[in-house]
């Protein structure tokens, strides 16, 4: 099991179930936005999820919550809504540089930088820095995405 759960926007059929079973209330509305199939979807929210699977055990939709960490499969969400605890203060020029390095070299030691650089910065979130020194580069390049353009959406 990887970083956080993520529900596939275009799979989810809206049916809500995880939204009440959740104990920490990590998972929210996509507003009013719709998915490919017509229906209002959920998101997760990284930095608050723990992993329980509460959301994977109640969902009446088959591959709908994935047991991995995938925010571009959460689409048309916000990335600042993905992790709602990431600090604005973070975005120092050394980080800046070492998430757009992320994003070219797509490498593990770039990974592991931008993971040191948050920390310098003052990122004490240590399921954060773990997923940045731990798992493979394309699945941490979302981290480099909300840094350098937090209000963009993961496309649909």
């Amino acid at each position: 099991m990887g970083f956080s759960f993520t529900v596939v926007a275009n799979v989810c059929e809206g049916a809500g179930d995880c939204v009440e079973e959740c104990p920490v209330a990590c998972i929210h509305w996509a507003g009013d936005r719709r998915n490919a199939r017509g229906t209002r979807f959920v998101y997760i929210d990284a930095s608050e999820c723990i992993n329980c699977a509460a959301c994977l055990s109640v969902c009446p939709v088959a591959d709908a919550v994935l047991d991995e960490w995938e925010p571009a499969r959460q689409a048309g969400v916000a990335r600042a809504k993905m992790y709602r605890r990431f600090n604005p203060a973070w975005r120092t020029e050394a980080v800046l540089a070492e998430a757009e390095a992320l994003r070219r070299e797509r490498s593990h030691d770039a990974a592991v930088r931008l993971g040191d650089a948050l920390r310098s910065a003052g990122c004490h979130d240590l399921r954060l820095l773990h997923h940045l020194r731990s798992d493979p580069a394309d699945a941490v390049v979302w981290v480099a995405d909300l840094l350098l353009d937090p209000d963009g959406e993961t496309p649909p």
